[in-house]
């Protein structure tokens, strides 16, 4: 399997392990069982916004809240974004044009839920 996925043509490459939450190594993780909770009842909205500093926990709550739907059945798009994501350093927008939206396509493809599926 290549560690990225397929490109569209005119687009860049999305990293494959952009797709799924980081691995906890066996560490153990702090439960938020109240949060999770929280989350799991609002999962009917449009949007969730969790919002706090760096390093308080929110990739951890949203990989067990992941874990948690596909229990259910669900289907989880994951995408991991950074601050590259945002930089175009090195692009040539004019050739290849960096759309949000692209990378959100990606991920719900790779699910199997792109059009057509």
């Amino acid at each position: 399997m290549n560690s990225q996925s397929k490109p569209r043509p005119g687009k860049l490459p999305l990293l494959r392990t952009k797709l799924f939450p980081a691995e906890s190594a066996g560490r153990p993780l702090l439960a938020r069982d109240a949060l999770l909770d929280r989350l799991f009842k609002a999962r009917e909205q449009r949007l969730i916004l969790l919002s706090a500093p760096a390093g308080f926990g929110k990739s951890t709550v949203l990989s067990q809240f992941r874990l948690r739907l596909l229990e259910t059945g669900a289907r989880v798009a994951w995408l991991s974004c950074d601050e590259a994501d945002s930089e175009r350093d090195g692009v040539d927008i004019e050739r290849t044009p960096v759309n949000p939206l692209d990378v959100v396509f990606d991920a719900i493809v790779a699910l199997g839920q792109g059009p057509g599926n």
